[in-house]
């Protein structure tokens, strides 16, 4: 049995052949200090000096977490200060900034089977030689003597527990007819291979086995198909890679990348990281549009409105992992699907910012327009005599400019008159041109 960990993640390049380690039941130490089994070279210092030991224990590799910063197995919180976990084929490993790939070779330790004890049996080759006496019977009983001296003692044909039943046949058993046994008194075939022992009267009468065809010859068995062995595990084994390869693949698939470059970012560590950043994308999505119906709301501008269906859940959701629950619905209900609702989410936000910035300018050319001079003098003459002189004239605008300034200032929705409604008449005319431009059909 042994170990194989390697770096996947783009220090492998720097560290060359040392980028890959082998751990025997041995074990090993895995860290930056030079003292370790596996020397990791970190500039950045996030691997600990002893970050991690490798152990084997009743066919199974550990890995025992006795670093600072953690270990982290495939992707999920650190194991935990001197916490072990098993490790398996494909593991991915996150040490520091490191990403390490796990490979088990199962193959290099099998443990060989205990030794079967064979009952020696009595052939020709083994069987004694007559002595001078004429009696068969005899001459049995020596040699059974001396085969019990010379076969240990284990379960087998010649035991108690395996005698043979009584002369009464049970029910359902073939007829088979007596053997005639030879002049010396021992049975014709003595020297062949014992039989099978014979079944219990309760195992025979439970389950009565059918007699064997022809003359009781056992046919040989087939031969064995080491093609067809490989056959049957190949799709055993493609079936295990296509579901560990199958999200990975989806994944490239859908950021429009290779397969290598997902493998190269991490693998199955850049499927949570990839996770953390649609959480981080939704949470801002539904922050952004709060902050945009706010803003429309305080200048009295239109508000989305709840209708019976095609709701954008992003726009309608309390927080991120609310509008993540709606994405993994799978009955949408009155919602739009959420690739829509996300685009319709951007094109808002872009709209929104052209927009502001022609309510922006204006409200601020209708402002300066309202405290141009012209305006002011047309203002300031309403319903007085002409009659002045030009300095008396000078002397009374700059008064009435100090009152309107004054009563401007005392006015409760001052900046609603003066600045939101410009702004909200002229953001609404820019938005109108927008989503013109974007569904002239206005579908």
């Amino acid at each position: 049995m042994e170990l194989v960990i390697e770096v996947v993640s783009t220090e492998k390049h720097l560290m060359g052949s040392r980028a890959r380690h082998v751990f025997y039941p041995a074990g090993g130490v895995i860290g930056r200090s030079a003292e370790c089994d596996w020397v990791i070279p970190d500039q950045t210092r996030h691997m600990s000096g002893r970050h991690a030991i490798i152990s084997y224990e009743s066919g199974q590799f550990f890995i025992t977490d006795i670093s600072t910063n953690g270990v982290f197995l495939n992707g999920v919180e650190a194991l935990g200060k001197n916490r072990a976990m098993p490790l398996n084929d494909a593991d991915r490993l996150l040490m520091g900034q490191i990403h390490f790939q796990v490979q088990v070779n199962a193959a290099a330790g099998h443990e060989q089977p205990a030794a079967v004890v064979q009952i020696p049996r009595p052939t020709l080759g083994n069987r004694p030689a007559m002595n001078s006496t004429n009696n068969p019977m005899e001459q049995v009983d020596q040699w059974a003597a001396e085969q019990a001296k010379a076969t240990p003692k284990a379960e087998g044909w010649h035991q108690k527990s395996h005698s043979m039943p009584d002369d009464v046949a049970p029910q359902n058993t073939p007829f088979t007819p007596p053997k005639t046994e030879s002049d010396t008194g021992l049975p014709e075939n003595w020297w062949e291979e014992p039989a099978e022992p014979a079944a219990t009267k309760t195992e025979q009468q439970a389950e009565p086995e059918e007699p064997l065809p022809g003359k009781g010859v056992i046919p040989p068995l087939p031969d064995w198909d080491e093609g067809a062995m490989h056959t049957a595990i190949a799709p055993i084994t493609e079936a295990r890679r296509e579901d560990r390869e199958g999200p990975l693949r989806a994944l490239a698939e859908g950021l429009g990348v290779q397969m290598s470059e997902i493998e190269q970012a991490g693998g199955v560590d850049f499927l949570r990281r990839a996770g953390m950043l649609l959480r981080l994308c939704m949470r801002g999505l539904v922050s952004a549009s709060q902050a945009r119906a706010s803003m429309k709301n305080e200048f009295r501008l239109d508000m989305t409105l709840v209708n019976m269906k095609d709701n954008n859940p992003i726009k309608l959701s309390a927080n991120g992992e609310q509008a993540i629950k709606h994405m993994l619905a799978e009955d949408q209900g009155s919602f739009q699907p959420m690739d829509r609702a996300m685009q319709e989410c951007f094109d808002d936000f872009q709209e929104h910012q052209l927009a502001m910035m022609a309510g922006m300018q204006g409200a601020f050319l209708e402002l300066m327009d309202s405290l141009s001079p012209q305006a002011l003098e047309k203002r300031f003459d309403k319903g007085r005599s002409s009659g002045l002189s030009i300095g008396s004239k000078n002397a009374r605008y700059w008064e009435s400019y100090r009152e309107l300034h004054r009563d401007l200032l005392a006015e409760d929705d001052i900046f609603a008159s003066m600045f939101a409604e410009p702004f909200a008449r002229a953001y609404d005319e820019q938005m109108s041109k927008l989503k013109k431009t974007r569904n002239p059909k206005g579908k």
